[in-house]
C-alpha cells in the first residue's frame, strides 16, 4: 500500500556511477528534517553485493529512511530498438538505461500512486526533500524546472515544434511526478507512442520525450529545486525588474543563489574531478565523509590548481555579495511602488 506520508525518491545508476547515486542519497538524508519517511528507489544495472550494502549503510544512519533496489534492464527490454532510434543508433548502454528508466515509473513502481520526487545522480540535496515532494503542482502531470522559452526560432521548443503549445521547455534532472495522473494519462505507454511519432526529432533523448509527453502539462517550479551553480555567474545577463529569463523569474534565480534546494551540476565540469565550480566544495566535502576522497586532492588537481582554486572561491564569493547587493535595491525599489 501507498503511505501518503512517505516520501518516494527515484534515482538510477549503473555500477561505474554508484559513488555519484551514494552522494545524492547522503546529501538527501542528511538535510531532510526526519518527521516523515523517506524511501529511496534505487534503479541499477551492475551492481555487486558491496555496492548494496554500502548504500544500505548510508541509509541506515537515518531512522526514517529505506531503500529498495530495483533492476530495469528488464522492464526496458522491449523498448531497446526505439530507445537507440531515438539516440542516432547508438546502444544503449546502462547509464542510459537509468535516464529512460525514469519514464517507466509508472511500471517500475507499482505500489506508488501519489508523488514521486526523481533525482538525477550529479546532484547535491541541500533543502528538505519533503517541501519538493509537496510543491503546489496545480492538477499538472509534472514539476520541474524550466530550461528555456519559445524566445527564438532556435528553442528547444521550436526544435521540438512546441513553441505554440509550451510555455517553456522543463529540464528533467530534477522532477515531480503526479503518478496517479502519469498513468491516468496513459504513463510509460503512451510516452513511447509519443517517442515512436516523433523521434526523428529528439535530440535529448529522454528529456525531450518527456516535455513531448506532457505537452505544457507540467508546473514550474522554483529554480532553487534546480540550481546550476554557474547562475551565480550569469547573473548580469538579466535585470531584477524582468518577469522572465529563459522561463524563470529572474528574482527566484536570485534567490536560488542565496538559498539553492537542490544543486544539478550540469555540464562536463563535474564536482567530483578537478574543478573551480561555485558549489563544489560542499559536495568534495561530502566525498570525504563518505570515504570516496581520501587524498589532500580531487584527481586532476595539485597544489598549483589547489591555488587557482582558492582564487575562484574567492572570486565567486564576491559574486554572491553582488547578488545580494543586487536583491536588496531591488525589494526595495519593489516595495515602495506597491505602497504607491
Amino acid at each position: 500500500m501507498d503511505d501518503r506520508n512517505q516520501i518516494e525518491v527515484l534515482l538510477g545508476t549503473d555500477g561505474r556511477g554508484m559513488f555519484m547515486a551514494h552522494i545524492t542519497i547522503a546529501s538527501l538524508l542528511n538535510a531532510a528534517k526526519g518527521d516523515r519517511k523517506i524511501r529511496i528507489n534505487l534503479m541499477i544495472d551492475g551492481f555487486d553485493e558491496a555496492m548494496k550494502e554500502a548504500i544500505r549503510g548510508e541509509v541506515a544512519k537515518h531512522p526514517f529512511a529505506s531503500v529498495r533496489f530495483i533492476e530495469v534492464a528488464e522492464v526496458l527490454g522491449p523498448y531497446i530498438e526505439t530507445l537507440k532510434a531515438c539516440m542516432g543508433g547508438c546502444a544503449i548502454g546502462s547509464g542510459a538505461l537509468m535516464t529512460w528508466g525514469r519514464c517507466f515509473c509508472d511500471v517500475l513502481l507499482p505500489d506508488v500512486t501519489g508523488r514521486l520526487v526523481y533525482l538525477d545522480t550529479d546532484t547535491y540535496v541541500a533543502d528538505d526533500v519533503a517541501k519538493l515532494a509537496d510543491a503546489e503542482l496545480d492538477g499538472k502531470v509534472f514539476g520541474a524546472v524550466p530550461e528555456s522559452t519559445p524566445t527564438s526560432k532556435e528553442s528547444w521548443l521550436h526544435r521540438l515544434g512546441l513553441a505554440d503549445k509550451c510555455a517553456f521547455y522543463f529540464c528533467a534532472g530534477v522532477m515531480v511526478f503526479d503518478m496517479a495522473e502519469y498513468r491516468r494519462l496513459g504513463g510509460s505507454k503512451k510516452l513511447m507512442e509519443v517517442v515512436e511519432a516523433n523521434r526523428d526529432r529528439i535530440f535529448l533523448a529522454d528529456q525531450d520525450a518527456l516535455n513531448y509527453f506532457a505537452g505544457g502539462n507540467v508546473k514550474s517550479l522554483h529554480p532553487r529545486w534546480n540550481y546550476n551553480d554557474g547562475w551565480v555567474e550569469k547573473q548580469f545577463r538579466f535585470r531584477l525588474d524582468e518577469k522572465d529569463y529563459r522561463g524563470r523569474k529572474p528574482s527566484e534565480m536570485m534567490e536560488a543563489i542565496f538559498a539553492p534546494g537542490v544543486i544539478h551540476y550540469q555540464n562536463k565540469n563535474k564536482p567530483w574531478r578537478f574543478n573551480h565550480r561555485p558549489e563544489g566544495r560542499r559536495y568534495e566535502r561530502l566525498m570525504r565523509a563518505t570515504g570516496y576522497l581520501k587524498g589532500r586532492y580531487l584527481p586532476g588537481s595539485g597544489f598549483g590548481k589547489e591555488l587557482v582554486r582558492s582564487f575562484f572561491d574567492a572570486y565567486h564569493w564576491v559574486l554572491v555579495q553582488v547578488a545580494k547587493l543586487r536583491y536588496a535595491a531591488w525589494s526595495r525599489k519593489a516595495a515602495k511602488e506597491t505602497d504607491k
